[in-house]
């Protein structure tokens, strides 16, 4: 699950959701590192 929203500090914006049963649902993570930067996939459920 990634929460996030305008106000919230990090790399993901917009609109958030204001209840977590609201939130976009994610399967099949996966996190890369490239450089120093992480690089993360994932699929909609």
């Amino acid at each position: 699950m990634i929460i996030g929203g305008q106000d919230s500090p990090g790399v993901f914006g917009g609109m958030g959701c204001e209840r977590l049963k609201d939130c976009l649902r994610l399967a099949q993570m996966s996190v890369q590192r490239v450089g120093e930067d992480l690089m993360i996939t994932a699929y909609r459920e």
